[in-house]
């Protein structure tokens, strides 16, 4: 049976590579897909609205590199780069893995990040995911803008729908690229 590691991005820095947070992410991610025999890693961040990058097609693309130049075999990720926040991620990471056939699914993130990725699965898909978290130092902006995420991506996104979530949270929360 296959396993799924689903590794959620967080940006990029300005010459195109993953940030030292997602590199944290991939990190982990990759020790778990080495430690689940048979394991997929499934990359669903696309191109987020702030992006004027020529130099990767989406997130998941620079995080596949990454995975490669780190000995994962690219026969063994899955992309499906739709998705440019947490619900939209989630969204394109289940419909890779419903392409490729049912397993267990581990989720890697940021300590911060994971409550509101197990909640959007749980209430979404009605999938119980193992969820592991990179634990890091954060400032005080990064967890008061986790915890407005959670509300509107999470609450909003599974009473209405995507768009009206996106729509909001993009007047709350401004997206950049990290240096």
């Amino acid at each position: 049976m296959r396993s799924y590691v689903v590794v959620y991005a967080r940006g990029l820095k300005s010459d195109g590579s993953v940030c030292d947070e997602g590199r944290l992410r991939c990190d982990l991610g990759l020790e778990m897909a080495k430690a689940i025999p048979n394991s997929f890693i499934v990359l669903g961040a696309g191109i987020p609205e702030y992006a004027e990058l020529n130099y990767v097609s989406s997130l998941a693309e620079a995080m596949a590199i990454y995975f490669a130049n780190n000995g994962w075999p690219r026969e063994k990720i899955l992309i499906n780069p739709k998705g440019y926040e947490t619900v939209g991620e989630t969204i394109a990471a289940y419909e890779a893995i419903k392409t490729s056939g049912k397993g267990p699914i581990t989720v890697v993130s940021s300590w911060y990040h994971v409550f509101r990725i197990w909640l959007i699965w749980i209430f979404r898909f009605g999938i119980f995911v193992k969820v592991r978290n990179v634990k890091h130092k954060v400032d005080i902006s990064t967890l008061v803008k986790s915890v407005i995420a959670v509300f509107y991506s999470s609450c909003i996104a599974i009473i209405w729908n995507d768009r009206v979530a996106s729509r909001v949270r993009k007047r709350i929360i401004k997206k950049y690229v990290i240096e």
